[in-house]
């Protein structure tokens, strides 16, 4: 697709998801690489391979003359398939079974036949799964020989989700972990020092409270928060860019070109001039204790009415954007992004803590990683007493929901001036204060 197109589409989707709550607008594969790791199985990695959609598709004269041809049992296969295209779809048995012969015969042309196969296997794979499951009718495109001619020229290709987990060694437990936190000084909580303590001592040894330590109740005892170093800026970059992908128009706004190696480590640059030059900034890393992966990160604001003042000297570098108007619309665009954001703080008096971005990658979703990350943030709100904020994406409400974040209202992103652009669109859900 073209850019317009693409961004029509989208625009069609998002639409759709906006009237109907239940339209998923996550990719397919993030879902299913999701999935997987729910059941249990770990190390999730997947590739995507592309399947052609057709190979040389003889013409009438070509099976005609098969029968005289020296290589007549692939021509006559191939004919086969020509004459069965156009009237009933074979089952993937039968396409397997015709083409058994003509895949484990020696010969030059062995890895044409098996690109051929794999063509209709695909071709099989997609009447299967959408034009049967959706069209009235038994007629397919797969059974136009010119569509077929214009995809082998093209070089068209279905793609194919390839995931590989493996197995857990050892069955999950299904008791709580439960740790204690130390929470020192304003603005460097939690991690300083961690400890594993026996469930009974933490509930009735009142000297923990009296330390101002928090008991954090984990599903998985392999999870460790841990605050972000330097060194971990591009990971922490990267898990954001894997899990908003292309859905979110304002962060490609934000990050352009994030999706590639120079557009990556120019925003894990940014990110670490950010974490250096703003006290009230604390970028947080989820990491997976037994192999020391980076699972998740969290970017978290804690301000405070004294403190606020001290992130306006934030560093304001700014991307390479393509064009002076790309600028000039970021620039707009990030003002109406942070509209709720600001009246919030105004209404606070500065006395605010915000959730500015949460990701997880997409390999490790579905492991409550994005859960231990939200009660950092929450556990100092608490201590502090203060309202908590979220501008939260299509994906993250529910999560945000279960930590007692209130849903407010849906907000539509769209920067006047740019009808070509497209609109962003987060939920704003607050979480009123608890006492301190």
């Amino acid at each position: 697709m073209g850019p317009k197109l693409r961004l029509a589409v989208r625009g069609l989707k998002t639409r759709m998801q906006q009237s109907d709550s239940g339209v998923c607008l996550q990719n397919l594969s993030d879902i299913f690489v999701r999935l997987v790791g729910e059941q249990g199985f770990e190390s999730g990695q997947r590739y995507m391979m592309g399947v052609p959609a057709a190979g040389k598709i003889p013409r009438t004269r070509d099976v005609v003359t098969s029968s005289v041809s020296s290589d007549s049992s692939s021509n006559l296969s191939w004919g086969r398939q020509a004459s069965d295209s156009v009237g009933k779809p074979s089952t993937f048995a039968d396409i397997l079974e015709g083409a058994r012969t003509n895949i484990l015969s020696p010969g030059s042309a062995n890895d044409e036949k098996i690109t051929k196969m794999m063509a209709r296997v695909g071709r099989w794979w997609y009447a299967a799964c959408y034009e049967k499951a959706l069209l009235p009718s038994d007629r397919s495109i797969w059974g136009d020989p010119a569509l077929l001619r214009e995809c082998h020229r093209q070089d068209t290709s279905f793609r194919l989700l390839i995931c590989h987990a493996q197995k857990p060694f050892q069955a999950r437990r299904r008791t709580h972990e439960v740790w204690t936190l130390r929470l020192p000084r304003h603005l460097d909580p939690l991690f300083e020092t961690s400890e594993r303590v026996d469930e009974q001592t933490s509930h009735t040894n009142s000297s923990y409270k009296k330390q101002n330590r928090l008991i954090v109740k984990l599903k998985m005892s392999n999870i460790q928060v841990l605050k972000a170093e330097d060194a971990d800026m591009g990971r922490i970059f990267e898990i954001a860019a894997l899990a908003f992908a292309r859905n979110e128009p304002v962060w490609d706004t934000m990050y352009p070109l994030h999706w590639t190696d120079e557009g990556r480590a120019q925003g894990a640059e940014r990110m670490k001039r950010i974490k250096n030059s703003d006290p009230n900034t604390v970028y947080l890393k989820a990491v997976n204790k037994d192999t020391n992966e980076i699972m998740a990160m969290a970017k978290w604001n804690i301000w405070t009415e004294d403190t606020i003042k001290n992130s306006e000297n934030v560093d304001k570098t700014k991307p390479n954007f393509a064009t002076p108007e790309d600028e000039s619309y970021a620039t707009a665009m990030v003002s109406k992004f942070l509209e709720e954001r600001n009246a919030a703080i105004k209404r606070t008096k500065g006395n605010l803590v915000s959730l500015d971005i949460l990701t997880v990658d997409p390999a490790h979703q579905g492991k409550k990683v994005g859960h231990a990350l939200v009660q950092w943030g929450l556990a100092e709100a608490d201590r502090l007493g203060f309202e908590a904020i979220v501008e939260s994406s299509v994906y993250g409400k529910g999560l945000y929901e279960k930590h007692g974040f209130v849903f407010q209202k849906d907000v539509q992103v769209k920067v006047d001036g740019y009808p070509d652009r497209p609109t962003g669109a987060f939920a704003w859900l607050t979480r009123p204060k608890q006492s301190a």
